[in-house]
């Protein structure tokens, strides 16, 4: 009977490690967080009654993130497993994907990092799993805390999955915002979300400057211009106006997307506001900075002044792009700066006849407009289909412009019908797809 007593005993511990185990045979496949809005639930204020007609409100509203709390570092990984997988299962059946977050205060990182593990492995009767995790940190946020409670996750999961990091907006007056490990969080987490909360106890602004400094100051202290940036908007007693002119600080500065977290339950005014969201922001935002983010893996585009995507790109910087990414020359590799580029391309006849022969520094330090952009990537691109078309190397003679530059590639939506020069994101994306495009017309 003893023998069989310690053999249960060793099975449960092995169970007990099993589920807790950082270590697993294949990574999770999760696919993130979705394009649109998102909307915060906590422990408490679980949706109850027909889940599926209410998840079906929120979709029709324009909702496609649902950021539900499992937990706190001094609860259970879990409270509530049917009612969990139940709102699982209703969010997958309306197109909304599940984050799974937990407020973690990281006194023990790898016993923090075990809960969202365990919710991350949950799989409801139906088969669904959760679409990332989301961690809380707002105490305790060293970089030694955050790195363990990282790798422990990213052993279990896969290195891959898809993590978002919950902190302070770097304005907030709390103590802990200002010593917030930015890099750190940048380099381990695929999306920083600060709770952008513009009518707090320690500080109230108006939304739409929260949001766009707020934004401003997380790229130049992550030293990123490539960060994933998820805005949590302040849904804690604020109405419809303020909820517009966050998002539209957010679509200023750019941000990937934004969300809601509301005090209890979201009004409808509120969900009325999030219904525009698409007004504001566009749906290509996280494909616009994988360009930017490839790009500067290949070391074609230089990191803006203080990490900021938004600012023009300047003519020196815009032509180095073209010829490094779309002249495929074996004179590209000569092209050191932006008065190498401005050479090649006035050689080959892609810039204006009216453009000096020798540069200046100051022409070269000013932006680039729509215009003189889409001209130069219609100029690189038709020379490619030509040289391809014919089977030859692409040539130094000069070129004649293309008929229809619209017939080759589309306008970023954000510079679109409008006199602003390009930023980089623009320049990112549109370099991307003309060299994407170019790919394509080379395949047998």
């Amino acid at each position: 009977m003893k023998k069989i007593f310690l053999l249960a005993v060793v099975a449960a511990y092995i169970s007990f490690l099993t589920t807790f185990s950082p270590v697993r045979a294949e990574p999770i496949k999760a696919p993130g967080l979705a394009s649109g809005a998102g909307l915060w639930v906590n422990l408490w204020n679980y949706p109850d009654g027909d889940v599926d007609g209410y998840f079906a409100h929120l979709h029709a509203h324009g909702v496609r993130n649902y950021f539900i709390q499992t937990s706190r570092s001094n609860t259970e990984a879990l409270r509530e497993p049917s009612k969990f997988a139940a709102i699982i299962d209703a969010c997958h059946k309306n197109n909304i994907r599940v984050i799974a977050w937990s407020f973690s205060e990281l006194h023990s990182p790898v016993t923090d990092a075990d809960k969202l593990i365990y919710v991350a492995n949950f799989v409801t009767p139906s088969g669904q799993r959760i679409d990332a995790v989301g961690a809380d940190m707002e105490s305790n946020v060293s970089s030694a805390h955050i790195e363990t409670y990282v790798q422990r996750i990213r052993q279990a999961l896969g290195h891959d999955y898809p993590m978002v990091a919950i902190v302070y907006s770097p304005l907030n007056r709390a103590q802990q915002a200002g010593i917030t490990p930015w890099r750190t969080i940048a380099n381990n987490f695929n999306v920083i979300a600060p709770m952008t909360y513009w009518s707090g106890k320690m500080n109230t602004v108006d939304p739409y400057t929260y949001a766009i400094n707020s934004i401003a100051k997380i790229r130049q202290l992550s030293g990123r211009s490539d960060v994933d940036i998820h805005m949590i908007g302040d849904g804690m007693g604020t109405d419809s106006q303020q909820i517009l002119q966050f998002l539209k600080g957010c679509q200023a500065a750019e941000a990937t997307s934004a969300s809601l977290y509301p005090n209890q339950k979201v009004t409808d005014e509120q969900l009325l506001a999030l219904h525009k969201y698409t007004d504001y922001i566009q749906p290509n935002t996280r494909f616009r900075l994988k360009c930017l983010k490839s790009l500067k893996t290949s070391s074609s585009i230089i990191e803006p002044f203080n990490s900021d995507p938004t600012l023009p790109i300047s003519r020196s910087d815009f032509y180095k792009l073209v010829v490094t990414r779309l002249h495929m020359v074996t004179n590209a590799e000569s092209v050191q700066s932006g008065f190498d580029a401005y050479q090649f391309l006035k050689k080959i006849g892609h810039l204006p006849g009216s453009f000096a022969a020798m540069p200046t520094p100051e022409f070269l330090s000013q932006p680039v407009y729509p215009r003189e952009a889409y001209a130069l990537l219609a100029m690189a691109v038709e020379q490619n289909f030509r040289a391809a078309a014919q089977g030859t190397a692409i040539t130094n003679q000069p070129q004649k412009a293309p008929k229809r530059l619209d017939s080759i590639f589309t306008q970023p939506a954000q510079a679109a019908g409008t006199l602003k020069p390009i930023n980089y994101l623009d320049a990112a994306q549109m370099v991307v797809e003309a060299r994407s495009g170019l790919k394509a017309a080379r395949r047998p």
